[in-house]
């Protein structure tokens, strides 16, 4: 079952690489389709931030560490938030489609650990 964690927590990697390229090189993009604006700084420092967290999480899988109780925790808090502040915002804002989006992208890892958490539970109940 590790494994589908770990698809799970690459899958959210290539979230996090996507927003990277998107805060850092994009930032006319994101500042039209959401509520937030121009904010090169804020917004090269949000890209940082998930270049940051990927290398962290390749650490982790090359030090083999299992993912379940560690960074898919950590992973699963910020995406909660994410989402809970992209809906908020996109709510307030419902021309600002890039909130909704990213609300969708936060919800997916979401979703699918919990279907994952609840297969495992259901395994060992049988």
């Amino acid at each position: 079952m590790d494994r589908q964690y770990k698809i799970l927590v690459v899958v959210w990697m290539f979230f996090s690489a996507g927003a990277f390229v998107l805060q850092v090189f994009f930032q006319n993009y994101i500042a039209d389709t959401t509520a937030w604006g121009f904010s090169p700084g804020w917004q090269r420092e949000i890209g940082f931030w998930n270049l940051g967290i990927i290398f962290f999480t390749i650490q982790i899988f090359r030090l083999g560490i299992p993912v379940k109780k560690t960074i898919l925790p950590t992973i699963l808090i910020l995406s909660a938030l994410f989402a809970g502040n992209h809906y908020v915002t996109g709510y307030k804002n419902p021309n600002s489609y890039g909130h909704q989006i990213a609300y969708y992208l936060n919800i997916i890892p979401i979703i699918w650990a919990f279907i994952l958490y609840t297969i495992e539970k259901t395994k060992k109940t049988i």
